[in-house]
């Protein structure tokens, strides 16, 4: 977010400033103008997202830290099934 104030910043200082008055028209500015403004969007956007993604691996995290994988279940019902067989068969 630091970003998007520092470059809003400079913009502003240029606007007010006649930085660019005098190399660009007005069509151009208010191009500059809004991709500034698309830019600060997607880059509150891109923030949130960030967020939400870290929400979801602390909660994935904290469903798997308690629980027993089910390839290991299926592994000892197994050896169990293989074990009582070659008990039953001797």
């Amino acid at each position: 977010m630091a970003g998007v104030a520092m470059v809003k910043r400079r913009v502003t200082r240029l606007r007010e400033g006649g930085g660019w008055k005098g190399l660009l028209g007005h069509g151009a500015w208010s191009l500059i103008s809004r991709l500034t403004d698309e830019k600060a969007s997607a880059l509150q956007q891109n923030q949130k997202l960030r967020q939400e993604l870290e929400l979801v691996r602390k909660e994935i995290n904290k469903s798997n830290a308690g629980g027993v994988s089910m390839l290991f279940v299926v592994l000892i019902g197994l050896i169990g099934l293989l074990v009582g067989y070659l008990i039953k068969k001797t």
